[in-house]
């Protein structure tokens, strides 16, 4: 068994937010779905790919394992299926966890546990009344091989499982976490997640089921800035976890996020004042028994997590009015000196900075958060209230003063590159609206579906928006726009097509995709060719060739540079 000295960095909390107690750094974790047990155990190398891929390159903060019955038998995750009234434990669950657990702590993250999992799929003590229960032998008998096998070593907290309401008591919650902590030989934090609120702002009936537990979990679905504030509010002593599993998913579920929902709930649980979330991208080869796939905005997400690095203070709070709505007004943090502020505001082509309380001059920096991280410089603002007129409007973040941002343990990822140069708006003439391609833009004229990742070799490329009503259109050709030069064509096409129109099928593929908001196709393909100047013809989504087979179709979308890029 792996040992730490007592003198190591522990998680802890200054008041309601997460922190390292031999630095006092504070941070929000910001976790990812990860593989169950038998899918990383005796795999070291996997483990160690998986931190960089997430810690290092995306800049999650660790990661959230489930458990259930796989205590007893690393293959099996139903109670149900576990033989006799008093299993033995499979030591392989536990090398599996003690293995994930060491490396991700010494790469400077966490892991959070689920004890348990869901009644109804057979995951839990109770669902085996030989066993005793929830407060019987054999549950026991878990709790105290994990403080043996687990209890020393640092960095991870544990949930005793989810949908809780539908099997346990707050108050067998309660005992659970006493025994636990008269078995650890460290303190880790120990919580379990109620059955709500899924809306509302109102946490007050949750709050005897949190009291007396390590931390207060609530079952947000799709919480907005204002939910994870009023949960803030309502446990000012400890910190806070919305402790669903937010997705990304093919599916019209209202709890599934889209990716630029999950960018914008980074910025807003932290712009709040720091809650816990859980996130996966469950596409492209994302499960839940394999964890989250790499997102596509990744470059996104490390963005919020290099801004935050250091900037991020255990005495900072909301200087923004209680009210306020990220796309309406800026969300603020404040240090409580005065020296140091976090200003965030979505879709903005201003930011309000309100600095009356500022001491002295401070400099100020910018980024775009719909890009890799790039910093803008803003310059010294003087105490009093200013308003920063935005490059273009976006989701935008700033921090005004001197921050002292030493590096973290996880290896620096290398700079983005800079960007393509912005292209000339005159040598492309189109009936269609022609205008610039950009993460959040609207991609048809008779549809509010916006674009949520561009790959950066395609921001400011021109762009012909056509409107989704043509996808049915076979007229050839369906589109004829004029470039004035020598251009490469990109035709983004609906993924769900089992075979392209004759017209496309020459075209290269470039095997990078357009991801959509609203629209449940998803993302883009992405094909391109080159073309002299004069005229150039496209086919129609429909044309002969094309089969969607049964489901449903887009119109293609279309940009325009004037030279490779990739």
């Amino acid at each position: 068994m792996l040992t730490f000295a007592q003198g190591v960095s522990d998680l802890t909390h200054y008041g309601n937010k997460w922190g390292w107690s031999a630095t006092g750094e504070v941070f929000v974790p910001q976790l990812v779905m990860y593989a169950t047990p038998p899918n990383f155990y005796g795999k070291p190398e996997k483990v160690d790919r998986d931190i960089h891929t997430f810690l290092v390159q995306h800049g999650f903060q660790g990661f959230h394992v489930f458990v259930t019955c796989r205590w007893f038998d690393l293959d099996e995750e139903d109670c149900r299926n576990v033989a006799g009234v008093d299993p033995s434990l499979d030591s392989r669950t536990f090398d599996a966890l003690e293995m994930l657990i060491t490396k991700t702590y010494r790469a400077g993250g966490m892991v959070h546990l689920w004890m348990w999992g869901d009644e109804e799929r057979g995951q839990t003590p109770s669902a085996r009344p030989d066993w005793g229960g929830v407060d019987g032998p054999v549950a026991k008998k878990v709790e105290a091989a994990i403080a043996e096998r687990l209890g020393a070593l640092p960095g991870w907290s544990m949930g005793y499982g989810f949908d809780l309401d539908e099997w346990v008591t707050a108050d067998e919650i309660h005992r659970w976490r006493d025994r636990m902590h008269g078995l650890l030989p460290r303190f880790h934090f120990l919580g379990g997640r109620p059955g709500g609120p899924n809306r509302g702002e109102n946490h007050r009936r949750y709050q005897r089921w949190n009291r007396g537990l390590d931390y207060a979990s609530y079952e947000h679905h799709k919480p907005s800035y204002r939910v994870y504030l009023a949960a803030l509010e309502a446990n000012p002593d400890e910190p806070v976890f919305s402790e669903d599993r937010f997705r990304v998913l093919e599916s019209s579920d209202r709890k599934h996020y889209s990716l630029q929902e999950v960018r914008r709930g980074l910025w807003q649980s932290t712009l709040a004042g720091g809650v816990a979330n859980i996130w996966g991208y469950l596409m492209e080869g994302g499960s839940h028994e394999l964890g989250s796939a790499p997102f596509p905005n990744r470059g996104q997400i490390r963005a919020h997590f290099e801004f935050m690095r250091g900037r991020f203070l255990a005495d900072m709070e909301r200087c923004s009015p209680k009210r306020a709505e990220p796309e309406r007004r800026s969300l603020c943090l404040r240090s409580a000196a005065g020296r140091h502020y976090i200003f965030y505001k979505e879709n903005a082509d201003h930011v309000e900075l309100g600095l009356r309380a500022m001491k002295g001059p401070q400099p100020v920096v910018a980024i775009d958060t719909r890009k890799p991280y790039a910093e803008v410089e803003v310059g010294m603002l003087a105490p009093g209230s200013h308003v920063w007129e935005t490059p273009h409007r976006s989701d935008w973040a700033l921090a005004v003063g001197r921050f002292e941002r030493s590096p973290r343990a996880t290896t620096a990822v290398p700079a983005a590159p800079p960007p393509a140069p912005a292209e000339e708006t005159n040598f492309v003439t189109s009936s269609h609206p022609v205008t610039r391609l950009g993460e959040g833009e609207r991609y048809y004229t008779d549809r509010a579906y916006t674009l949520a990742v561009v790959p950066p070799w395609l921001e400011d490329a021109l762009w012909i928006r056509t409107s989704n009503d043509e996808k049915h259109a076979a007229r050839e050709p369906l589109l004829r726009f004029e470039i004035s030069r020598d251009a490469i064509v990109y035709v983004g096409f609906d993924r769900r097509a089992r075979h392209l129109p004759g017209w496309l099928r020459d075209w290269e593929p470039v095997h990078e995709r357009l991801h959509v908001n609203g629209d449940v196709m998803g993302y883009f393909e992405l094909y391109r060719r080159r073309f002299p100047k004069g005229t150039v013809t496209l086919g129609a989504t429909s044309a002969p060739g094309a089969d969607f087979g049964d489901a449903g179709r887009s119109q293609y979308v279309v940009a325009i540079v004037r030279e490779s890029v990739h």
